[in-house]
């Protein structure tokens, strides 16, 4: 993934994160762009790069939406997970998703242990946007160090 792409999935999941902890929802817009700027963001990128962002986005698309219709995820979660699988690839992406869920389930579990049961006075659901911006920036910066051997897929494929 080069800088360019880095730099706009970023940008876009902080966008997402902050909408999300004001008004508890992830807006489409930014989806949007971050879809439509995908294609420019594979300029110049190996062979393949685009193969390996459908992968990504059907790896970590479709266990989000299962979560949307079975737990309670909101349906901005799914689609930014699953753009940020597109950018990411099945391994940098699963890995965002996991660290996400992980700092995301830790921070919930603190409010519990602190008897408190709002998140910032608007409900008792944490958001997940913030969390999954973590994780693909977590992803980013250490992800060929980290997917590859954990999920056993060659080094330069992830």
């Amino acid at each position: 993934m080069n800088l360019l792409a880095q730099a706009w999935l970023l940008s876009g999941g902080l966008v997402a994160a902050v909408y999300d902890l004001r008004e508890r929802r992830v807006p489409n817009a930014v989806i949007v762009a971050l879809l439509a700027a995908w294609p420019l963001c594979g300029i110049g990128q190996p062979g393949g790069w685009w193969a390996r962002g459908l992968a990504g986005f059907m790896l970590v698309g479709l266990p989000l939406l299962a979560l949307a219709l079975t737990a309670g995820l909101g349906m901005g979660d799914v689609k930014l997970g699953a753009v940020m699988g597109l950018y990411l690839g099945p391994g940098r992406g699963l890995l965002a998703v996991a660290a996400g869920t992980v700092a995301g389930g830790l921070v919930h579990a603190l409010l519990v242990l602190l008897g408190r049961q709002t998140w910032a006075g608007r409900g008792s659901e944490v958001p997940f946007a913030p969390f999954l911006t973590l994780g693909a920036l977590g992803a980013t910066i250490l992800g060929a160090h980290f997917a590859a051997p954990v999920l056993g897929v060659a080094r330069g494929h992830i």
